[in-house]
């Protein structure tokens, strides 16, 4: 009879002890297209949104910095972008519950601190290669 290790066990999902889910689960659950995901099924949700928030915001700020773009119209531009995509991914891609998450809470999960990686990585990127 073979013993089988402590941390394995028999009809468990593929959560860890302590109810979180692995990063594969997360990111499989973010990736899926029309997920129909709610409050239950998919707690971790602003999380990902937050992660997606600061990639826009580092992706803007490189792409403000490589093509100069000034003033406060970038900022702008970019409070809109960043809104537009991110509406786009929860609304439309992931098809997530606004109404069970709260559409306020979507609309400014990482918002801030996206603003910060934004305004760092254009500064940086824009004074690095046009000055």
């Amino acid at each position: 009879m073979t013993k089988r290790p402590a941390n394995v066990s028999e009809g468990k999902s593929s959560e860890s002890n302590d109810g979180k889910s692995s990063f594969f689960e997360i990111l499989q659950k973010a990736t899926t297209f029309e997920g129909n995901w709610d409050k239950d099924s998919f707690p971790e949700f602003p999380d990902v949104l937050f992660v997606v928030r600061q990639i826009l915001g580092l992706f803007f700020g490189v792409m403000f910095g490589i093509f100069p773009v000034l003033g406060i119209s970038a900022i702008i531009k970019f409070f809109v972008a960043s809104m537009i995509m991110s509406f786009l991914y929860y609304a439309r891609y992931v098809n997530v519950n606004i109404d069970d998450y709260g559409a306020g809470e979507l609309a400014t999960s990482g918002l801030q601190s996206s603003v910060g990686v934004f305004l760092l990585s254009w500064i940086g990127i824009y004074s690095a290669m046009h000055n």
